[in-house]
């Protein structure tokens, strides 16, 4: 079966290196936007190319997260009119995945978008390190939740060439992943434990464990406002001014000021994946983007398409 990638201007740089490396036609979507906020996709290409094509939709949904969300919805829409045959939609970071529960603990929204993107059309999903990944029981449709541990161990071990780096794991959530990677490593873990007082705003609670070890890398799935990230930096920092401290987290969210404020944080370097594009003004100086498209292509051709 034919195979075409669709991307638009927000996530055009990985979609660019998957088709490259896929040998996979691109193409590129074009917006057009009202008056009153609403879009058309519209895409100037040969019908041809998409009639029976298994269309490939690169796209993450985060900031601004509706504009992305509906982007993504009225792409597949739009596609499945002009006649593809199957979508597969690469979500690498995929917006509403932390709102598994309310706060009453009812289902939260993340079942209503797995129902919409299905009504859009999309035959299957393909995103990275999903924050919640149960989420997935939401959908009828398959899920393939691309894990980074191995990655994330592979690209550190440079850094940890002496083997005197700690991992530290800002929040229980983090504690599985950050054990997986420093036993890649054999390094030696901190754990630290947080409470979420109001929306976006953490403070921590507790440490377990020392570091003892001339370098420390926090690792995470997310960096939304750099709150946790920095506040534990500066916990470690504090028990250890001598400690070299680095973040490496998978999503550059970087809402509001987060730039700003991680770069006049005490942190080393911040490595990011490009799951999300960012834009100009979300770069700083000690950010590094990691290029991940080697795993979404390793995802994408392992897995069947109908």
């Amino acid at each position: 079966m034919k195979q075409i990638i669709i991307a638009s201007e927000h996530q055009v740089q990985l979609a660019e290196q998957i088709a490259q490396k896929m040998n996979v036609p691109l193409i590129m979507s074009k917006t057009v936007r009202f008056a009153d906020s609403e879009m058309r996709i519209d895409f100037v290409v040969d019908n041809d190319l998409i009639l029976e094509a298994h269309a490939i939709v690169v796209h993450s949904t985060g900031r601004p997260v509706h504009d992305n969300l509906m982007w993504l919805l009225l792409t597949c829409y739009q596609l499945k009119q002009k006649g593809v045959k199957t979508i597969t939609a690469v979500i690498p970071y995929f917006g509403y995945g932390r709102q598994d529960k309310n706060s009453d603990g009812t289902v939260g929204a993340v079942q209503m978008i797995a129902r919409m993107l299905e009504v859009a059309g999309i035959d299957q999903i393909v995103t990275v390190e999903l924050h919640v990944p149960e989420v997935i029981k939401y959908f009828s449709i398959p899920v393939h939740n691309i894990k980074l541990d191995n990655f994330i161990a592979h690209f550190l071990k440079h850094y940890c060439i002496k083997k005197d780096c700690t991992f530290i794991a800002p929040d229980k959530g983090a504690d599985d992943r950050v054990v997986a990677i420093a036993n890649q490593l054999d390094a030696p873990v901190m754990h630290f434990a947080k409470e979420r007082y109001a929306v976006n705003q953490t403070r921590i609670i507790s440490s377990q464990g020392t570091c003892k070890t001339d370098k420390s890398i926090i690792i995470d799935d997310i960096i939304d406002t750099g709150s946790t990230i920095v506040h534990v930096a500066q916990e470690l920092y504090q028990k250890n001014r001598s400690c070299n401290i680095a973040a490496f987290a998978v999503h550059p969210v970087l809402s509001a000021n987060a730039s700003d404020y991680l770069q006049q944080s005490v942190l080393s370097k911040v490595w990011v994946t490009n799951s999300i594009q960012l834009a100009i003004d979300q770069q700083f100086k000690k950010l590094e983007v990691v290029d991940i498209s080697d795993e979404i292509v390793a995802c994408l051709d392992n897995i069947s398409i109908q």
